[in-house]
């Protein structure tokens, strides 16, 4: 087996090229350049091409539609549907749960506690699954912003700001002053 079939294999993996060289037996110190190099040839990309079409056609495969759909589950998925609170917080029962109440949860642990269970939920991110969807549909062309951002000079710029409005204390370093509300 060459190297470049062993790249080939480990790349189909989980796509990381980097790591795909270093398994195939490239130097650490190289495997970046080598990866990009290998990615860049023709035969390589038709290879990879034709084997993922093949894995597709050989698994029952997710449609563009359904991973859409679960995106949106978690970018809407609301916690009013998974639990309820009063006094103490509880999960509704799994069986009640809808296909997108269930696809925004990441993960349920439970404890043993004094007072029964402790259950802590933890939904899945959000903001990720937003920026998976732009990507997806192609909305973040033309949101680039057409030169780079001096990010030194902005945030300058808001320390100016905030020193013009008296909230910053003319100090070394400065400190963010909140004034206090009467009667507290």
């Amino acid at each position: 087996m060459t190297l470049q079939t062993k790249f080939i294999d480990e790349y189909l993996t989980d796509l990381n090229g980097t790591r795909a060289a270093v398994a195939a037996g490239y130097s650490k110190r190289t495997a970046r350049t080598q990866a990009a190099q290998i990615l860049a040839k023709r035969n390589i990309q038709e290879e990879i091409t034709r084997r993922r079409a093949e894995l597709a056609a050989s698994q029952e495969t997710v449609t563009p539609e359904e991973i859409l759909q679960r995106l949106t589950s978690i970018i809407w998925g609301d916690i009013r549907a998974m639990c309820t609170w009063n006094a103490g917080a509880f999960l509704n029962p799994s069986v009640d749960l809808s296909d997108a109440a269930g696809y925004a949860i990441q993960e349920i642990v439970s404890r043993p506690g004094k007072e029964g269970p402790h259950v802590r939920m933890k939904l899945c991110d959000r903001l990720a699954a937003i920026g998976q969807v732009i990507k997806i549909l192609g909305m973040n062309r033309g949101l680039e912003p057409e030169e780079p951002v001096d990010w030194v000079n902005v945030g300058r710029s808001f320390a100016d700001a905030l020193k013009i409005d008296g909230i910053v204390k003319r100090q070394n370093p400065p400190h963010i002053v909140i004034p206090a509300k009467a009667g507290i």
